[in-house]
């Protein structure tokens, strides 16, 4: 997935679109997000414990501990949010999520970064 991308979906649209009863929103008063990047909450669609789906503000990205080389104190988690078809299904970072706690993203647009190659 790229690294921005936005939801201006209002919320009963969403919880039409997927099916969720107005009980499993758990929204609140969300606002149109124009501008979601990883680390920043955002809506995300899920199974509930019961298996039911729900409507829940989650991060993007998974977070992995980032020690200073410094001092060795533990600083601002990395997020990572691209993993390759190729490697999903082994990665120890990919595996257990891939293979148990997928969820739907919701979004209106997003934006691939251009790679323009420099000599």
């Amino acid at each position: 997935m790229c690294n921005l991308y936005s939801n201006t979906i209002p919320a009963d649209a969403m919880r039409q679109l997927f099916d969720i009863p107005a009980e499993r929103d758990k929204l609140g008063n969300a606002e149109p997000l124009p501008a979601i990047f990883p680390k920043h909450m955002a809506p995300v669609v899920r199974k509930s414990e019961n298996g039911g789906r729900e409507l829940v503000p989650l991060s993007w990205g998974f977070r992995t501990t980032k020690k200073s080389k410094k001092t060795g104190a533990i600083i601002q988690p990395n997020a990572w949010n691209n993993a390759r078809d190729d490697k999903v299904r082994s990665s120890g970072l990919w595996k257990g999520s891939f293979e148990g706690r997928r969820c739907l993203v919701p979004a209106s647009s997003f934006c691939e970064a251009k790679v323009v190659a420099q000599f």
